[in-house]
């Protein structure tokens, strides 16, 4: 058992507002046992395959824990491939550590028991009911850093563990997907709504050296100022640009967002640019910093000066 005072108990982990006093598990807890969560569909696509299995063992090779739920999917690829890479993972379940559901996950179970914990906020013996699941969501995002949601339908329970997250002030990234396929519609949207774009593993470190470093999230600005009036300050920034630095796509987005932040639907509206191609222009812009995004999925111009 661990208990809410327990040293091991991670203090990001205690913010939740809803972290239980006490939880139980099998494995072992190692102090700092924060990390990232990987989340998905339980019925997944190549695509999404491929981005948990390349993601969780990056991470095991940086030493980042893995946090994640067991499920069938996207959940089960990030612990296997961290696992096998000699790093360390946690599952959290919607039952009792000493039930394995789905039943055929049992030997991934007990390889996570071995190179991590599975942990639970149910006594032994209780059986997985649909109504624990959400509140196993709100703990996997608790005990990350960082929360990836690798692909998500428009129902799907990654949706629930990314809303957990941005109460909870984490920054939730998600690659981009096709606007035809239905197994990531649920992840558009988050990009829509002001999510990050997943581009690149290194995003996930905690200390990046990253070429290309993602802006900080609205919820943890980089100074007391910024946090206080971010719009003001960015507009201090964008005094002159030079064009040369600019595709003509993004001449026109700077354009549009010099003197006022706006929503992905306003910039499409006054630049004539599909929202569909803008989500993936806005995002590959932030990481370049010539926009910066903000609370709503607002977003401004933050060209340095010239």
């Amino acid at each position: 058992m661990l208990t809410y005072d327990d040293p091991l108990y991670p203090t990001i982990a205690k913010d939740y507002n809803y972290a239980p006093s006490l939880l139980y598990y099998r494995g072992n807890i190692r102090p700092n046992s924060e990390g990232v969560a990987i989340v998905g569909s339980r019925r997944c696509s190549t695509y999404g395959k491929e981005i948990s299995l390349n993601v969780g063992a990056f991470l095991a090779q940086n030493n980042i824990p893995v946090i994640s739920g067991m499920a069938k999917g996207i959940d089960s690829y990030a612990h296997i491939a961290c696992v096998k890479n000699g790093g360390y993972t946690i599952a959290f379940l919607g039952n009792g550590v000493d039930i394995c559901y789905p039943l055929e996950h049992r030997d991934l179970m007990e390889a996570i028991i071995g190179k991590g914990a599975v942990i639970s906020e149910y006594p032994p013996g209780t059986k997985s009911k649909p109504e624990y699941f959400p509140k196993r969501n709100g703990l996997i995002s608790s005990w990350s850093k960082k929360v990836l949601v690798v692909e998500a339908s428009e129902k799907s329970g990654a949706l629930i563990t990314a809303d957990f997250a941005k109460s909870q002030g984490k920054e939730v990234y998600v690659p981009p997907h096709e606007i035809n396929s239905n197994s990531g519609k649920g992840s558009n949207k988050l990009l829509l709504e002001g999510a990050k774009l997943y581009l690149e593993p290194s995003q996930l470190l905690f200390d990046k050296v990253s070429i290309r470093t993602p802006s900080n999230s609205i919820n943890s600005p980089r100074n007391p100022k910024e946090s206080i009036s971010p719009l003001k300050s960015v507009s201090k920034e964008v005094k002159s640009i030079k064009t040369t630095l600019f595709t003509p796509l993004e001449e026109r987005i700077i354009d549009t967002l010099k003197n006022k932040a706006m929503t992905i639907e306003e910039i499409s509206i006054k630049a004539n640019i599909s929202q569909a191609e803008l989500i993936e222009l806005l995002s590959v812009m932030e990481l370049d910093g010539k926009v910066k995004a903000f609370a709503g999925g607002r977003y401004m111009a933050s060209a340095p000066v010239t």
